[in-house]
């Protein structure tokens, strides 16, 4: 079955359901209260579901996600380095649109909700890991969403599929040509033009 990994990735980011295998836990929790990886990614996956469009996702995503440390990944940190304060702010909020947009263009892809978190565990550098699965037409497929504590807080720093297909690593190797080439303008006009291209007809 012909079916892209990526398209598998975000199949499942949108098949998870509140509460999916984490008893005990308030239903009027809020983000903010939020402690563990593992809760995290259940209210993210939840809140993802129920956004109405990519501008609704669009806080949660800056609320979860360390965007900021995921652009310094996919640009490379001598390039980051090299871009003014308003450049870089400019990259996040196009990045962070990107992600939401990409996420909710992928809701007419329909995984089966048996979706569970099913580990935690540590990674490198003092990351933890989540990993969740679930079956799409009848494959499995694995999600790991890596997080990272900022300042107490946990956020996502990258989503991998399968235990191979990073989401920040696929970005790094689509943008890098963009912006040797294009530089900063150029990666803002085509990260631009996917956001377009992802957007419902019609808008």
């Amino acid at each position: 079955m012909q079916i892209s990994r990526q398209v598998l990735l975000m199949s499942v980011l949108m098949a998870l359901p509140a509460g999916m295998g984490l008893p005990g836990k308030a239903k009027s929790e809020t983000m903010a209260e939020v402690t563990t990886p593992a809760v995290l990614v259940e209210q993210f996956v939840a809140t993802a579901a129920r956004a109405e469009n990519a501008t609704a996702l669009q806080e949660t995503i800056a609320t979860l996600f360390d965007v900021e440390a995921m652009s310094k990944m996919i640009v490379g940190r001598l390039t980051w380095r090299d871009w003014t304060g308003v450049q870089q702010h400019a990259f996040v909020d196009r990045m962070t649109l990107f992600i939401a947009t990409m996420i909710v263009s992928r809701r007419e892809q329909e995984a089966e909700p048996a979706t569970e978190i099913f580990e935690t565990r540590e990674g490198p550098s003092g990351t933890q890991i989540v990993s969740t699965r679930s079956h799409f037409n009848g494959e499995p497929v694995r999600v790991d969403y890596h997080l990272r504590d900022k300042d107490g807080v946990w956020t996502i720093v990258d989503i991998v599929a399968d235990a191979k297909i990073s989401e920040v690593a696929r970005r790094r190797a689509e943008f890098s040509s963009i912006i040797l080439a294009q530089g900063h303008a150029g990666i803002l006009a085509a990260l631009e033009q996917k956001i377009r291209q992802m957007e419902p007809t019609g808008g």
